[in-house]
């Protein structure tokens, strides 16, 4: 763990030469990192202490409160106003619908908070906080420097104050970004870095940080935070945005990884919740965050089935709203959401990855699937991506690098031939950077689209 101290003149250094170069300027000696706090004494359990007994969930007002506590530190310590402190003995965590982003607000038994990502800027992130008599954090993490995760921060650190910002110091070019490192700068937060190992203190709790690992690659999705919080009996789980590749990672290295509560990584993507990896976390709940309609087809089918298959009970920002739970020290818990909906049902085993529209007046359904990606390909070597929607469907693709959308000649828009068939080919760059990369594709008739995405490889 790296505690930096980031001042506004060297926000520039950060964004040209990595937030490595900064700690030989502006580290101090850290005080050692605590280790995992003990399992909190067992309290008497408001709530049913096995899954079977969850109660059902209800409505959450959109003006309820967290529950006042007369245990609670006093707010000058805990950071809070006396309309947001914790009952104690309980945890509080609200995955917060900022539509197609994520953030989590984590309520801790003494009172104090945590806010792990924001969304996009104006989210709504800060609202709901405020909703929720929040007028100060003791922590922010952010995940990873995505502007669906660090754009509603950016307005956060404006408006309340912050005791600590948490990244895992991987750099990247954007304005978002930069207006992020400007914002901690100017309130003057407690700047740190955290890799696997190390540990987060939250009150009387501790985060475990099991990635990204000490030397991580490139990719920006791979890197996130994952963040490991334990309550006595109870776990959480916060995946971020981590993928197949940092779920083996974590498992390979053998660090706990057991949850009976689930953020699912990547809002539902198939790039993460591998069955290795959801078989090791044991969830009871998952809750997944995602946008309404929102053009990456997020939550995708076989992240749902894979949930369904392990009996895991789902949740999703974009049908339930906020999800909150809270949950003992023995293990019990309960589920309350914004809005009562059931999940998009999980498909048919082995269906892939085809989607269907009817399109009106065309004899027929729209239908999009990806047949094929060159996977991997070498730095400037040859793509071809192989696609199979309804005949004379216009199509569309983008492929997207770490600068951003590839402009390479070949990947302009075509229509289906007569067996409903198109393809693209189109040169990789020799300077493209090597990661696992996503490409989308679009296919348009009869007023309906429909949208797939998959990623592919740039070897080293």
């Amino acid at each position: 763990m790296r505690r930096l101290k980031l001042c506004r003149g060297l926000v520039q250094v950060a964004l040209a030469v990595g937030l490595v170069g900064l700690c030989a300027l502006c580290t101090r000696t850290p005080p050692p990192a605590p280790a995992l706090p003990q399992a909190s004494p067992t309290l008497p359990s408001p709530f049913p202490s096995t899954a079977s007994a969850i109660v059902t969930p209800s409505i959450v007002a959109p003006t309820s409160k967290i529950i006042a506590s007369e245990t609670a530190p006093p707010p000058s310590e805990a950071l809070v106003t006396s309309t947001a402190v914790a009952s104690a003995g309980l945890l509080q965590v609200h995955f917060i619908d900022v539509g197609q982003g994520d953030a989590e607000l984590i309520v801790s038994p003494e009172g104090r908070l945590a806010l792990i990502d924001g969304g996009v800027a104006d989210s709504g992130v800060l609202a709901y906080l405020q909703s929720q008599g929040v007028s100060r954090l003791d922590l922010v993490v952010a995940t990873h420097p995505h502007a669906d995760h660090i754009g509603g921060l950016i307005q956060v650190l404006k408006s309340l104050p912050v005791a600590e910002v948490v990244t895992n110091g991987q750099p990247t070019t954007t304005l978002t970004y930069e207006h992020f490192l400007d914002a901690i700068a100017d309130v003057g937060a407690e700047y740190v870095e955290v890799k696997r190992g190390d540990t987060i203190p939250f009150g009387g709790l501790a985060f475990q940080v099991l990635s990204p690992p000490s030397t991580p690659g490139d990719d920006l999705n791979s890197n996130a935070i994952v963040l490991r919080l334990v309550y006595g009996a109870s776990s959480f789980l916060f995946m971020g945005d981590a993928d197949q590749a940092a779920e083996a990672s974590i498992l390979l290295v053998g660090l706990p990884v057991q949850a009976d509560i689930l953020k699912v990584g990547h809002h539902g993507s198939r790039t993460a919740s591998s069955p290795a990896f959801l078989g090791a976390v044991e969830p009871k709940i998952a809750v997944y965050s995602a946008g309404r309609g929102n053009s990456y087809g997020h939550p995708h089918p076989e992240t749902l089935e894979a949930l369904a298959s392990a009996g895991v009970e789902v949740y999703g920002t974009e049908v339930n709203g906020t999800v909150v739970v809270t949950a003992d020290s023995a293990g019990g818990y309960k589920v309350e959401v914004g809005r009562q909906s059931a999940p998009p049902a999980p498909p048919i085993p082995g269906a892939g990855v085809t989607s269907t529209a009817a399109v009106p007046g065309s004899g027929g359904p729209l239908s999009l699937q990806i047949i094929s990606v060159t996977n991997p390909v070498a730095p400037g070597g040859r793509a071809t991506l192989v696609a199979h929607t309804m005949l004379g469907a216009n199509c569309t693709i983008k492929v997207y690098y770490k600068s951003g959308a590839s402009k390479a000649a070949g990947l302009s828009p075509r229509s289906a031939d007569a067996n409903g068939d198109v393809s693209w080919t189109w040169n990789v760059g020799r300077n493209t950077t090597p990661g696992n990369w996503r490409i989308v594709v679009t296919a348009t008739a009869g007023g309906e689209t429909m949208t797939q995405e998959i990623y592919f490889t740039v070897a080293k």
